[in-house]
């Protein structure tokens, strides 16, 4: 069973988290890498995800921070032993909010979460290959914007050694990149399809 679908297959239990059964754990699910690029040899798969997200109830009635449903999912599988996370090659385990590493059906499948804002973004990257990624992140240097946790921000260049150093405006807003046509459009190129990605 592919992953999507395992994760649409599981209700989540009620008294766990405030959502229903009918509730979907996501809201959008794209298999990014080497499978959307259409190659024939594939190792990981990595998908990209806007999860669904629901209050919690903590005591008296009052509602907690909001719970990545996916991350929910994930939880009750490999409690009941569907999945696994993975264990990478530095002993470690990838179980962070953004990013997951599991097993299924013995292949490693890497989760990126995003939301409306940067999943254009997200989706490029994990996209790939690894070198046009980075040309990508390079490019986008070069037009004045820069990468910071998963999110594009409009940034200026400053003095110095480094032509490509960039400073950001914490306080300043992510720029919106809600598909990958709006990320070309700020990189001012052609949208360039998966497969003819190199």
């Amino acid at each position: 069973m592919a992953m999507q679908e395992l994760v649409r297959s599981v209700r989540l239990d009620p008294g766990q988290s405030a959502c229903v059964a009918s509730v979907s754990a996501y809201l959008r699910w794209e298999v990014a890498g080497s499978v959307r690029r259409a190659q024939k040899t594939v190792g990981d798969i990595e998908h990209v995800i806007w999860p669904a997200r629901a209050s919690t109830e903590v005591l008296f009635g009052e509602t907690g921070p909001a719970v990545n449903l996916v991350r929910a999912v994930l939880d009750q599988l490999i409690w009941h032993g569907r999945i696994a996370w993975h264990v990478y090659s530095d002993g470690r385990m990838r179980r962070g909010d953004r990013y997951l590493g599991v097993d299924l059906d013995g292949r490693r499948h890497e989760l990126f979460m995003c939301d409306a804002d940067n999943w254009g973004l997200i989706l490029a990257i994990r996209t790939g290959p690894a070198d046009w990624s980075r040309w990508m992140v390079t490019h986008l240097k070069r037009m004045g914007y820069a990468c910071r946790d998963g999110r594009l921000y409009k940034a200026r260049r400053f003095g110095g050694e480094d032509p490509e150093a960039l400073a950001v405006d914490e306080q300043s807003p992510p720029v919106p990149v809600p598909d990958e046509q709006t990320l070309f459009q700020l990189m001012r190129m052609e949208f360039i399809p998966p497969e003819a990605r190199r």
